[in-house]
């Protein structure tokens, strides 16, 4: 389904939108090192976060019990985590004239990405409680089960909108490698991490959930 800022195909695999999350204390100002131009660095969870967020929708539906249209929300989760977690972050943005690549830095952990979170009851609770009166003593929000995942691999994005190149990190047996074409270097966490200092921009990230 649509929603706005991010789709998803299935449980395995989301697309989310970098500049449509909101301002929270995961979002800080940087600079493009490659463009010189400003841009805001996200964590990938403030994207997961704004993914499963309730959306009020544009229009008023109509409701069977009252017979009216009234405002209506939907909200997205992920109802069954995957051994194998495909996040893919929107990064070219055809809404507007021109259309234009979002360089928006998402920095995305290597290990114990917890997902559990994002399962529907645990998602879904905060909203769905009943409203207590204000004097009221508020019970914990329940703990969501912990699905951690590890990262696997992902591939970066280089260039613009005319012109670009994707290049892959992998991680095998512990060791992580860069693979630019035919060319496979050994590479290091920290650079997978960071884009090399943010040359490049993350655009799939493949986890791999922990046994």
């Amino acid at each position: 389904g649509d929603k706005g800022d991010a789709q998803t195909n299935a449980a395995s695999s989301g697309d989310v939108m970098p500049n449509q999350v909101n301002s929270s204390s995961d979002v800080k100002d940087g600079v493009d090192p490659v463009t010189g131009n400003p841009r805001r660095r996200l964590s990938v969870t403030s994207c997961l976060n704004r993914f499963t967020s309730p959306e009020l929708l544009a229009d008023k539906v109509h409701c069977a019990s009252c017979r009216q249209k009234t405002p209506t929300s939907k909200q997205m989760t992920i109802s069954k985590m995957p051994r194998i977690l495909v996040l893919h972050l929107k990064r070219f943005d055809l809404t507007g004239t021109p259309a234009k690549k979002i360089t928006d830095f998402v920095s995305f952990p290597a290990a114990g990405l917890d997902m559990g979170r994002y399962l529907p009851h645990w998602r879904e609770a905060n909203r769905t409680a009943s409203p207590l009166p204000a004097d009221a003593a508020r019970p914990p929000p329940p703990e969501h089960p912990r699905v951690p995942y590890d990262l696997l691999g992902s591939v970066d994005h280089r260039g613009g909108m005319s012109s670009g190149h994707y290049t892959a990190n992998l991680r095998v047996g512990g060791r992580w490698y860069a693979c630019n074409d035919a060319f496979v270097d050994r590479a290091d966490e920290a650079s997978v991490l960071d884009g090399d200092g943010g040359k490049r921009t993350a655009y799939l990230l493949f986890y791999g959930r922990r046994a």
